[in-house]
């Protein structure tokens, strides 16, 4: 069933949420922009920004951090089509899927969730905050990637299925993100993760199976290269019960 938790603080509200969230080795960051994600801190940070001059920007950021960082200029559709199923452990994506078709979304989601081992992050507004860049404007960086930042869709807990925990702020969008202008009455913000390994049942029976291979395999072995033919009882429970749930 679908956990949903109100927070009303926004500093509050982040600082939850940030202890929701794993800490893996390899993370997937869609939509990066110039800001890669700092919930996790991996060995290996890999940014998707399809936008080459967010890319470009990326590079010279980050080029002498001490994570190991790849940046691939590819959208999340493309992405998805060159990371193997569990190829990652994280998949993290913030201020992103707002400015995604909705007819889009489902697709590529379901197409996302085998790549993360461990869990998948999203961040976006709650509802609709409408988000247009006027003409000759810069983005909210001084770069040329405002059309990277219209808001196409809004989306609430419905949007997500039942084994997702949603986490809502009531109040947090208190300014326009490229104007800077104060909105007349706050917007929403959400956070949806989903934990595979809490969640999954198919998790369940490999912990299952994990147990079952160690007394079944693991031990033997562990007695049989180095107590059991030094110990009668250990030996005769070896040869009598064990190898013969074994062969079964």
């Amino acid at each position: 069933m679908q956990k949903v938790e109100y927070i009303e603080n926004p500093t509050d509200f982040l600082n939850y949420v940030s202890k929701k969230i794993k800490q893996t080795d390899i993370v997937l960051d869609i939509g990066s922009g110039i800001n890669p994600q700092k919930y996790i801190k991996p060995v290996v940070h890999i940014c998707a920004e399809p936008y080459d001059q967010y890319a470009q920007h990326l590079l010279e950021k980050i080029w002498n951090k001490h994570k190991f960082f790849i940046i691939l200029k590819q959208k999340w559709d493309e992405v998805i089509k060159i990371i193997p199923e569990n190829g990652v452990d994280t998949i993290i994506t913030l201020d992103v899927i707002e400015h995604l078709e909705k007819s889009e979304w489902e697709d590529v989601l379901k197409k996302s969730i085998p790549l993360a081992k461990k869990q998948l992050i999203m961040f976006t507004p709650y509802w609709f905050l409408p988000q247009v860049v006027p003409d000759g404007m810069k983005d909210a960086w001084w770069l040329d990637g405002t059309e990277w930042q219209r808001h196409k869709s809004w989306w609430t807990e419905k949007d997500f299925w039942d084994d997702w925990d949603i986490y809502i702020c009531p109040e947090f969008h208190f300014k326009d993100a490229i104007t800077w202008e104060t909105h007349i009455k706050p917007y929403w913000a959400m956070f949806a993760i989903l934990n595979k390994e809490n969640k999954s049942i198919g998790n369940i029976y490999s912990l299952i199976r994990s147990i079952k291979s160690f007394f079944i395999y693991t031990l033997p072995l562990y007695f049989k290269s180095n107590k059991i033919f030094y110990n009668p009882i250990l030996k005769y429970l070896y040869r009598n019960i064990i190898l013969k749930i074994i062969k079964k």
